[in-house]
């Protein structure tokens, strides 16, 4: 729910024009204040098991409102970033039916392998509904999710990609740190504010 939370405020706050990183650093002034920053949820933990107690809650009569409105925020947040991402591209002119987009980074949190319940999935899968073109890299994910992911029809890169103009980083693992300072292409980093987003431009 904090997670939530923090993911709903960072829609909104993007909306109209405020920076969620000022607000957090800012909030982060407070002693007993829990740090948190926004994204899309993977993993098991948090994603899978309130499911557990949700259903239990059903069975004993009781609907736990806040719960399911916590999880359906968080399960659409790929939804938001895509729309947000395509909002962005189209304030800075970028014609994506003519642009093969670099998505950077599957894995369900940074600097790890494991992909369980990633939701960067579920947002290739909706850019592939929209027929964009794309790739994906990740330097640290497996085989089988290079397999799984070619069989989706998503492409997947096991090398560094080369004349990349427009990529959406997902996952911030460390390993992207020598790309990124030197790529002068147009990036976009959903947990970062964007001037050009708000609606008050």
């Amino acid at each position: 729910m904090n997670i939530a939370l923090i993911n709903e405020m960072h829609q909104l706050y993007s909306s109209i024009g405020i920076n969620t990183n000022e607000v957090i650093d800012a909030a982060s002034t407070k002693w007993n204040f829990m740090k948190l920053i926004p994204g899309m949820v993977g993993g098991h933990c948090i994603s899978i098991d309130p499911y557990y107690l949700m259903h239990k809650s059903e069975m004993s009569g009781y609907s736990p409102t806040l719960m399911k409105a916590a999880r359906n925020i968080n399960d659409e947040m790929h939804e938001w970033v895509l729309k947000d991402f395509m909002r962005y591209m189209d304030q800075i002119k970028i014609d994506l039916d003519s642009t093969v987009i670099t998505v950077l980074g599957y894995s369900f949190k940074e600097n790890c392998s494991d992909t369980i319940n990633t939701k960067i999935k579920n947002l290739l899968l909706l850019m592939r509904d929209f027929k964009f073109k794309f790739q994906l890299w990740d330097p640290l994910i497996l085989d089988y999710d290079h397999k799984e992911l070619n069989e989706l029809g998503v492409k997947t890169l096991k090398d560094e990609p080369k004349d990349v103009k427009v990529a959406l980083l997902c996952v911030r693992h460390s390993k992207f740190d020598n790309f990124l300072n030197k790529f002068d292409g147009i990036l976009y980093d959903y947990k970062l504010p964007l001037k050009l987003n708000s609606f008050l431009i």
